[in-house]
C-alpha cells in the first residue's frame, strides 16, 4: 500500500468529465508481417511485460471520508480485455480518420476501479499501417515517466529483447476500513509533529522574508499581469480535436544550434508563432501578449521512477527572445 503524494492526487481531484487528466501518446507503426494480428501480437507483448511496470498492476483505494489522499494497492488480476482494446478504421483509413477517432477516445475517462491505463490498437490505416493510442493517468505518470514506460514496452530493434518471467506473485490483502483510517490519522499526526518541530526554521524564514520585503518596497517590483481575454476564454466541454504536423528533428536542432538555443526553445517559439497566426487569421489577436503555463521536469538525470516530478512556470513575452527568434516568435 502506497499513498499518493499531494501532487499526484491533485490530478484526481481536478478531473471532471469535461477535463480528463490522462496523458495520451499516439504511436504509428509500419505493417506487420503477413499472417500476424497487430492486436493479438501487441496484447501478448504487454502481457509479457506487465511485471516490468508496477503502475500497470496497481489500482486506487480511497481513504474513508477523504481523511487523506488515496492509496495504491497491488492488483495482479489485470483484465487485459479491458486494458488493451481493438479498434479498426473504415476504409480508406486516412490520417484524418485516425485523428477523429483518437479525439473521440480521449473524451472517455479511465475507470478508477481498475488500474489507470488503457491501450487502443487501431488497425485499418492506409498502406497496412496500425497505430497504438494510450491513456495513462496523470495521477501516476508525467512526461518523464511516460518516456520510461515507452522505453520499457517498445524496442529500438525489429526483434524485441528477452523478458524474464515475472517473480512469484505475493498475495496482498486489500486494506480494510480500520487500516485506512489508522494510516490516515497517523499521517495527519505525523504532519502536525513535523510542523511544530519546524517552528524555529519557520520563525527564521518569516524574519528573512520580512526583512527582504522591507528592502523591496523601495524597488517597487512589477506585479504579474493577467492574461488578456481571447477567443479561448469559453466554457470547456468534453469535445476534443486532434491536429498533427511533421517537423524535421535535425532541422529543428540545427535552428537551435544556430541561435544558441535549446530544442525546447525552438519548439516553444514555433508553437507561439503558430498561435499568433491562428489568432490573426480570425482577427482575434489581443493587443497585449499572452501568458502561458509551461510544465518543467524536476527529474534528476537517470531517474526512472514512475510518478510525477514536475512543476509549472509562467511565461510572458520578452523582447530579447523576439529578436533572437524573430522568425518564430509572435
Amino acid at each position: 500500500m502506497e499513498r499518493l503524494s499531494g501532487l499526484d492526487a491533485s490530478f484526481l481531484y481536478g478531473e471532471t468529465p469535461e477535463t480528463p487528466t490522462h496523458t495520451a501518446p499516439l504511436w504509428i507503426f509500419e505493417p506487420i508481417p503477413q499472417g500476424k494480428s497487430a492486436f493479438e501480437s501487441f496484447r501478448e507483448h504487454i502481457r509479457e511485460r506487465l511485471h516490468l511496470l508496477p503502475f500497470f498492476q496497481r489500482k486506487l483505494v480511497l481513504s474513508p471520508i477523504q481523511l487523506d489522499h488515496p492509496v495504491w494497492i497491488d492488483d495482479y488480476d489485470v483484465d487485459l480485455e479491458y486494458h488493451v482494446r481493438q479498434v479498426a478504421l473504415p476504409k480508406p483509413g486516412t490520417d484524418h480518420q485516425l485523428r477523429t477517432l483518437v479525439s473521440r477516445l480521449h473524451m472517455i475517462l479511465l475507470d478508477r476501479a481498475r488500474p489507470l491505463w488503457q491501450f487502443y490498437v487501431i488497425e485499418g490505416l492506409h498502406a497496412g499501417r496500425f497505430a497504438v493510442y494510450a491513456k495513462l493517468h496523470h495521477a501516476a505518470v508525467d512526461g518523464g515517466a511516460g518516456m520510461v514506460i515507452m522505453e520499457t514496452i517498445f524496442s529500438s530493434s525489429p526483434e524485441p529483447g528477452h523478458v524474464s518471467p515475472p517473480p512469484p506473485k505475493k498475495k496482498e490483502t486489500p486494506p480494510n476500513l480500520f487500516e485506512l483510517i489508522s494510516t490516515s490519522y497517523a499521517s495527519f499526526f505525523r504532519q502536525q509533529q513535523q510542523f511544530f518541530a519546524s517552528w524555529p526554521d519557520i520563525s527564521k524564514a518569516i524574519t528573512n522574508v520580512s526583512r527582504r520585503m522591507n528592502e523591496d518596497v523601495e524597488k517597487r517590483p512589477q506585479l504579474p499581469k493577467l492574461a488578456p481575454r481571447t477567443i479561448f476564454n469559453a466554457v470547456v466541454s468534453n469535445q476534443r480535436s486532434l491536429g498533427t504536423c511533421t517537423i524535421s528533428l535535425s532541422e529543428t536542432k540545427g535552428i537551435g544550434k544556430a541561435l544558441d538555443a535549446k530544442l525546447n526553445d525552438v519548439v516553444m517559439a514555433i508553437c507561439a508563432g503558430a498561435l499568433r497566426r491562428y489568432l490573426e487569421m480570425r482577427d482575434a489577436l489581443p493587443p497585449e501578449s499572452l501568458i502561458t503555463a509551461v510544465p518543467v521536469s524536476l527529474r534528476e538525470p537517470g531517474n526512472t521512477d514512475i510518478n510525477n516530478q514536475v512543476t509549472t512556470i509562467i511565461c510572458g513575452s520578452r523582447r530579447t527572445s523576439r529578436t533572437r527568434l524573430s522568425g518564430f516568435m509572435p
